[in-house]
């Protein structure tokens, strides 16, 4: 029995350009067809407003984008940009890997070489993973990052109690429990307290906040692998009886973990004797 659903509506951004009509008709649009979807690129489409308008309309309508880096159009990155800004499904393709820049050089990308058929196969999977696995990566709420101190795992959104040693520093170990690797940067710590922390490294900022607190954060300077751990110092004077919160970054969003961390006494020195 035929279904009345209708089917997934796929947007493609690509440059308008001769040389990529082949790619689109013979490549892209089979892919579609064989994964039960429909695409359209804006110039098919019949429309009044201003291009950019219709475009930003027919991004947000969309089930999935499909976007060709090929040659570095700009307004191919800032549409996909302004796509993946959406939290949209974006699906890159480029035919050659000299196209993908820094900053996208950890996003998978379709490597087609310029020949259509190395296109339709690897395109069509992705299309059928990215129906079927709708949630998975767009509208995750949970934290791929896992974050311990002194062994104990941090929860979200509810207050961990953090008991340190006389001397020791408040240092984070950090656990990506997702399959994607995390760049140099990609992952961001902040530190939220009453207080300033001194960095001497104008690599870490401190941001007022409007409760009077203050965000101390850093960049984490490592690339981390899928099931890699890390480390990272957050503070090595953290006070006792300390309220705070660690404010985690990460592309797809920021998560909390609330802290009230104690620390044990200092302990005098044998040598010390208190007047009688």
């Amino acid at each position: 029995m035929p279904s009345n659903k209708p089917k997934p509506f796929v947007f493609v951004l690509m440059p308008f350009d001769p040389s990529f009509d082949d790619v689109y008709q013979l490549g892209i649009k089979e892919a579609c067809k064989q994964a039960g979807m429909y695409c359209e690129r804006v110039d098919e489409q019949l429309f009044n407003e201003r291009i950019l308008d219709r475009i930003y309309n027919q991004i947000s309508k969309a089930d999935i984008i499909v976007a060709d880096m090929s040659g570095r159009n700009a307004n191919v990155f800032y549409e996909a940009g302004y796509s993946h800004g959406l939290g949209k499904r974006v699906i890159l393709l480029t035919k050659n890997t000299d196209d993908i820049p820094f900053d996208l050089k950890d996003y998978p990308h379709i490597i087609y070489n310029g020949r259509v058929v190395d296109l339709i196969e690897p395109l069509t999977k992705k299309l059928k993973w990215c129906i079927l696995t709708p949630e998975m990566e767009v509208n995750q709420t949970a934290c791929p990052i896992e974050l311990y101190v002194s062994g104990q795992k941090l929860t979200l959104d509810e207050i961990n109690n953090v008991h340190l040693r006389s001397f020791e520093s408040l240092d984070v170990n950090i656990h990506n429990r997702s399959n994607k690797k995390y760049s140099k940067n990609q992952i961001r710590i902040g530190f939220i307290s009453d207080r300033k922390i001194d960095y001497y490294s104008s690599e870490r900022k401190q941001i007022p906040q409007p409760d009077g607190t203050v965000l101390n954060i850093g960049s984490y300077k490592e690339e981390i692998y899928p099931d890699e751990w890390g480390e990272y110092c957050v503070d090595r004077r953290t006070i006792d009886k300390t309220n705070c919160t660690l404010r985690l970054f990460l592309p797809i969003g920021s998560f909390d973990f609330p802290l009230f961390v104690t620390r044990e006494p200092q302990a005098e020195p044998e040598w010390y004797k208190p007047l009688v």
